[in-house]
């Protein structure tokens, strides 16, 4: 899991890439408490988003089903987020709003 940095909110997460449901949209959600930025340098407020399904804010998709996933490198390259990636985690299990 590429990650942009870790959760100011939880203080105990990290924030990964995560791609929608619908593959249109990246967005920033820590992988402990859900909460979720769109825009890498989560400097706005968190939101979260309704569980089970974390519909993506931007189309309604959700974060959780198939064909939504942890960004891969293509992806970081093909959202242009390369400078906003600070590392790199072993991929988590999908296991994204079970909480």
């Amino acid at each position: 899991m590429f990650y942009v940095g870790f959760c100011p909110v939880c203080e105990g997460g990290a924030v990964g890439i995560r791609i929608c449901g619908s593959v249109k949209h990246a967005i920033f959600l820590c992988d402990e408490c859900d909460a979720l930025w769109t825009k890498p340098d989560l400097e706005d407020d968190a939101a979260f988003p309704e569980q089970p399904h974390l519909p993506c804010p931007h189309c309604g998709t959700s974060l959780w089903e198939q064909p939504a996933h942890w960004a891969s490198r293509e992806d970081v390259a093909t959202f242009g987020l390369q400078e906003s990636v600070q590392g790199e985690f072993d991929e988590p299990a999908d296991d994204v709003g079970a909480t």
